[in-house]
């Protein structure tokens, strides 16, 4: 009897433990799932304490329960000794279910908060996982290693789970498997990857803007405008503003700029932060469409890359002329013309500056200019005409004269121009009564017979100094040519160089050296032409 009551007391006393450890094994449950870790860790404590004087099978399990819960309580405290007990409990339960259950939930922990490195550790150690479990590990170490861009080993822990097409991770392997061969220019099979999941809910949003880049950068223009326009107005789309850019962009590289600049401009408009290139493309395309002030505003932005920053600022100053700026255009196409990467553009600058410094009333800075274009470039005939135009439009003559002397391979026209600033020079000195010197520029036009009445005029001046200086002969000469030339142009001529003012003068020389018969006609035609210049008729 008395060994019956001691093994009743006995078998009372372990299910009094066994009870206790239940009930603390239940709160310790309540309260992980309220994330109060530290009061679940200690129910969970003392749990395993309750239990550890019985043997019976039944309560290991509560046990082997109690120590996991133990340790995910401290691997989400954080306490320094969480990863030996998460370690101890796998090497213990392992190669069990509860141990790879285990692997996966303090993997889980490390992987939501995005520690990957330390979430592959503990599916690494899943070695009994299958079924769903074995899903859930495969595709989070493909996540895992896809995050930290080992993309080989991303890839084989997808391709597990991409045929399945009943499995929970089909379309989730696809979708990220074609985001490692995308980013490995894989994109034939990227391509394939991503079909599959335009059909899912979940990635449906987000594989447009992939397919769209893999066409653009296979150079399909065409594929990306007509995947991509529909696309581009679908607000339920991810990265959207980024897809309306990738269609103007595709419109730009076929020189469709009307088409592409809607779209171009939604995605500047829409959150797309733009890149230096982005601002010149954007910028180009308004130019185009002769949107001139947003294009300038656009060329603005460009700062990187010397070749865009060159036609930025060339193509900027043309946008200034538009909206008549002159002085801001005068501005950019100086900053142009000091660049470097672009040969043509470089020149093109230069001249259309030296035209606003012209404009603007700065000759000096437009012949330097010009001056800096040579002699073997293609606006060379171009550089020297507009120069021209400069040399003749300033009263300084005899610095014009020094440049087009200095310079060693004159073209035509600007040998033209050489000869109108000698007359002028020389004009010039015979109104301050120095003929002498006067003389020798009228004597250097002369050299270059280029424009008709320029020379008629010369001749005429020559004459006129020769006659002065008595040298009747030679006079007749000279104004003999001027009267032979002047007739066709007698209208232009002014008035102290006119076809009158040339038979008054050879009227004299011919008097002068008797010839009296010529004189006569001389003066008979001066006074019919000369009636109608008052000044002068009023002194014959």
């Amino acid at each position: 009897m008395l060994l019956s009551l001691s093994a009743l007391s006995a078998r009372s006393q372990q299910t009094t433990v066994y009870t206790e450890a239940t009930l603390a094994y239940k709160r310790g449950v309540e309260f992980f799932n309220q994330h109060l870790y530290a009061m679940a860790q200690q129910e969970f404590h003392n749990a395993t304490e309750y239990v550890r004087p019985v043997n019976e099978p039944d309560w290991k399990t509560l046990k082997t329960e109690s120590e996991l819960y133990y340790a995910k309580c401290a691997v989400r405290l954080g306490q320094p000794e969480a990863e030996k007990l998460a370690l101890d409990f796998l090497r213990e339960n392992s190669p069990s279910p509860i141990a790879s259950q285990a692997a996966l939930e303090i993997g889980n922990y490390y992987f939501d908060r995005k520690e990957y490195e330390e979430a592959l550790k503990y599916f690494d150690l899943a070695t009994s996982a299958s079924g769903q479990i074995l899903d859930e590990i495969t595709f989070k170490k493909g996540y895992s290693h896809f995050v930290t861009k080992a993309f080989s080993e991303a890839k084989k822990n997808f391709s597990l789970l991409r045929e399945n097409t009943e499995g929970t991770w089909y379309h989730p392997a696809n979708y990220y498997y074609g985001c490692c061969v995308f980013f490995e220019a894989k994109y034939a099979e990227a391509v394939k990857a991503f079909k599959i999941c335009e059909k899912s809910e979940q990635y449906k949003s987000a594989v447009p803007y992939y397919l769209l880049q893999i066409y653009a950068a296979q150079k399909d223009y065409d594929k990306v405008i007509d995947y991509g326009k529909s696309k581009a107005s679908d607000s339920s789309l991810r990265n959207r503003a980024e897809i309306n850019q990738l269609v103007g962009q595709a419109y730009y590289e076929q020189d469709k700029f009307e088409a592409a600049q809607p779209f171009l401009e939604f995605a500047s408009k829409n959150g797309l932060q733009l890149r230096s290139a982005d601002f010149y493309q954007l910028g180009f395309t308004q130019y185009m469409n002769g949107d001139y002030q947003d294009a300038a505003d656009n060329f603005t932005k460009v700062t990187e890359d010397s070749l865009q920053i060159q036609n930025s600022q060339y193509h900027l100053g043309d946008c200034y002329l538009h909206v008549k700026k002159k002085t801001s255009a005068r501005v950019a196409f100086g900053k142009a013309a000091r660049m470097n990467a672009d040969k043509e553009v470089k020149e093109d600058a230069l001249i259309n500056y030296a035209k606003l410094s012209h404009e603007l009333n700065d000759d000096k800075e437009a012949i330097r200019a010009l001056q800096r274009i040579d002699a073997g470039s293609n606006r060379y005939e171009d550089a020297q005409e507009l120069m021209g135009t400069v040399l003749l439009s300033t009263r300084d003559y005899e610095q014009a004269i020094e440049i087009l002397e200095n310079i060693k391979k004159r073209t035509p026209k600007l040998n033209e121009t050489y000869q109108k600033v000698t007359y002028l020079r020389g004009l010039q000195l015979c109104q301050d009564n120095q003929n002498a010197k006067a003389r020798r520029y009228f004597e250097k036009s002369l050299d270059f017979p280029l424009d008709k009445k320029t020379t008629a005029l010369c001749n005429f001046w020559m004459g006129s100094i020769l006659n002065e200086n008595k040298a009747y002969e030679e006079s007749k000469t000279f104004i003999s040519k001027f009267l032979g030339s002047a007739k066709s142009f007698s209208a232009e001529l002014p008035e102290e160089s006119s076809v009158g003012t040339g038979n008054y003068v050879q009227g004299y020389n011919n008097l002068l050296t008797k010839n009296y018969d010529k004189a006569a006609d001389n003066f008979s035609e001066a006074v019919s032409a000369l009636k109608k210049y008052k000044n002068l008729s009023d002194q014959l």
